[in-house]
C-alpha cells in the first residue's frame, strides 16, 4: 500500500501544472495570436502562405508548408520554430521577434495539446489554380489578328496601329497631340533605337530632304546601324544575368562570354527570325548546320543556358546539377514566356497554370546536357563546354599558319633530303678509302727482324 502511494505522488509530481486548458488558451493564447497574427493569418485580414490562424481547423490543415501545430510536439511545430527565429527561411512575424514571454506562452499552449474550442467552419482552402481553366487565358492561346476598330477621326490613323491607339483615346474622350516637329521626331527616333542623339550632319541631311521617304530612310540607316544591335541587345543579356564571370559564392573569368554577347548584338543587327533565336539559344548544338559559320553561331547561342550567375563551388554534386538545371529554366521561362518557373521546382504554380510535372519534364531534357564535370570528391567543378567553332578570322590566320608551316616543313625535308645524300655520299667514299687502306695493307712486304752475331 505504501509503495504504491508513493507511485501516485511521484506520479502527479511529474504532471505539468497549467490553468484550465479551455481557459487559458481564451485567456492568454488567443490575445497573443490576434495581436501578433491574425493581420497575414486570418479571414478577415489576408491568408499569406495559404495559412489561417483564426480558427482550429485553419492551423489543422495549415498553409504551404502542412499543419503549423502538431499537438504536444514543440518542437516539431512550424508555428513555434517560426516564432524562435531559429530558421533565416521561417522567422515569424516578420518584422520582430515575439517577447520572451509571449513565446513562452504560445509552447506550453503546444505541449498542452494546443486546445482550441473554436469549432467554427471558416472555408479554409488550399489556394490552388485551375489548370485547364488557366490555360484557356488569352495570354497562353495562339496568336490571331484581332479586328481593326473603327474610329471617328478616319483621316489620323497611317497605318492599322494607328486605330487600336486611336480608338482607345476616343473612348476615353481624349484626341491625339500634334505630331512632332522633324527635329524633335529625329531626336526620339534616334534615342529609341540606338539610344544615341543624331550627329549635327545626320540632323542637316534630315532637315534637308524634303523626299517622301526621308522618314523612311533615317529609320532604315538607324536600323542597320551596329548601334541598334547593341542597344537592344542589353535587355536581352539582363535576363541571361550576363556577366564576363562565373559563379555565386566563388568566381571565374567566363573566358568566351564576349563571344554571346557578340551573337545577340548580331542577332539583332541581322534581324534574325524570332523563332530561330529561340531555337538556337536553347538547342543550337543539336540543329544541322550548312557551314562552319552557321555551326560557330548555334553553339555560341547556346551560352544563353550558362553564362551569368551559375554555381562552380559546391561539394553536393547533385545538388549543384539541380541547380544548374533550375537556373536554366527559370532563364526559359523568364526570356521566353514572361513567367517565373523557379517557384515550381517544389509544387504546382499558384498564380499560373503550370505544373510540376511541366518543370520536371523540361529539367529532364535539360538534364541530358551536364553543364559542368563533377569531380566526385572536390568543390571545384570545370565547365563542360563543345570547343567553340572558329570565326572567319580566326579560320583564315590558322590556315595562314598552316600554310606558312607545311611551307617550312617542305623545306626542311628537302634540305633533310638532300643532308641525307651527302651523308650517303659521304659513307660511301669512307667506305671506299677503308677498303683501299686495307687492300694497301695485305699487298706490302712484312718486315722481318734480322738478328746480328754478336762480337763478344
Amino acid at each position: 500500500m505504501k509503495r504504491c502511494a508513493l507511485m501516485f505522488l511521484l506520479g502527479l509530481l511529474g504532471m505539468p501544472v497549467a490553468p484550465a486548458s479551455e481557459e487559458f488558451f481564451e485567456a492568454k493564447v488567443l490575445p497573443v495570436l490576434q495581436k501578433r497574427c491574425f493581420e497575414c493569418h486570418s479571414h478577415e485580414g489576408k491568408i499569406k502562405g495559404g495559412l489561417a490562424l483564426d480558427s482550429r481547423a485553419g492551423w489543422e490543415s495549415g498553409g504551404d508548408h502542412g499543419p503549423a501545430i502538431l499537438p504536444g510536439e514543440v518542437e516539431e511545430s512550424l508555428l513555434i520554430k517560426a516564432v524562435r527565429y531559429g530558421d533565416d527561411d521561417l522567422q515569424m512575424p516578420p518584422k520582430s521577434r515575439l517577447p520572451d514571454s509571449e513565446l513562452r506562452l504560445l509552447e506550453q499552449w503546444v505541449e498542452l495539446g494546443a486546445p482550441d474550442p473554436r469549432k467554427a467552419a471558416t472555408g479554409v482552402t488550399k489556394r490552388e489554380i485551375d489548370l485547364e481553366a488557366g490555360r484557356k487565358h488569352w495570354a497562353f492561346q495562339p496568336v490571331t489578328d484581332p479586328p481593326v476598330p473603327q474610329v471617328g477621326q478616319t483621316e489620323w490613323p497611317l497605318d492599322p496601329l494607328d486605330r487600336f491607339l486611336l480608338a482607345k483615346l476616343e473612348a476615353e474622350g481624349l484626341a491625339p497631340v500634334n505630331d512632332a516637329d522633324r527635329y524633335t521626331w529625329l531626336r526620339r527616333v534616334s534615342l529609341d533605337l540606338t539610344g544615341l542623339p543624331p550627329t549635327p550632319a545626320e540632323i542637316e541631311a534630315f532637315v534637308g530632304d524634303r523626299s517622301g521617304l526621308a522618314f523612311e530612310r533615317v529609320v532604315d540607316r538607324l536600323l542597320n546601324s551596329k548601334a541598334y544591335g547593341e542597344r537592344w541587345a542589353r535587355h536581352w543579356l539582363d535576363l541571361t544575368g550576363y556577366a564576363d564571370m562565373m559563379g555565386t559564392s566563388n568566381t571565374v573569368f567566363a573566358e568566351h562570354a564576349w563571344r554571346y554577347r557578340d551573337y545577340l548584338i548580331e542577332a539583332y543587327h541581322k534581324d534574325k527570325p524570332f523563332d530561330r533565336f529561340v531555337r538556337e539559344q536553347i538547342a543550337g548544338d543539336l540543329l544541322p548546320a550548312e557551314s562552319p559559320e552557321e555551326r560557330a553561331e548555334n553553339i555560341t547561342a547556346t551560352g544563353f543556358l550558362m553564362v551569368g550567375d551559375v554555381e562552380i563551388v559546391e561539394p553536393d554534386k547533385a545538388k549543384m546539377e539541380a541547380d544548374h538545371i533550375d537556373t536554366q529554366v527559370s532563364k526559359i521561362g523568364m526570356a521566353f514566356l514572361g513567367m517565373t518557373l523557379g517557384c515550381v521546382r517544389c509544387h504546382d504554380h499558384k498564380f499560373d497554370p503550370i505544373a510540376l510535372t511541366d518543370y520536371y519534364g523540361i529539367a529532364g531534357m535539360l538534364r541530358s546536357s551536364p553543364a559542368t564535370h563533377k569531380i566526385p570528391f572536390g568543390v571545384w567543378s570545370t565547365l563542360n563546354s563543345t570547343e567553340w567553332p572558329e570565326t572567319p578570322e580566326q579560320l583564315a590566320a590558322r590556315q595562314k599558319l598552316e600554310a606558312d608551316h607545311e611551307q617550312k616543313l617542305a623545306s626542311m625535308k628537302g634540305e633533310r633530303d638532300r643532308l641525307e645524300a651527302e651523308k650517303k655520299a659521304v659513307s660511301e667514299q669512307l667506305a671506299q678509302l677503308e677498303q683501299a687502306t686495307n687492300t694497301a695493307a695485305n699487298e706490302a712486304t712484312p718486315v722481318s727482324s734480322a738478328t746480328t752475331p754478336s762480337t763478344e
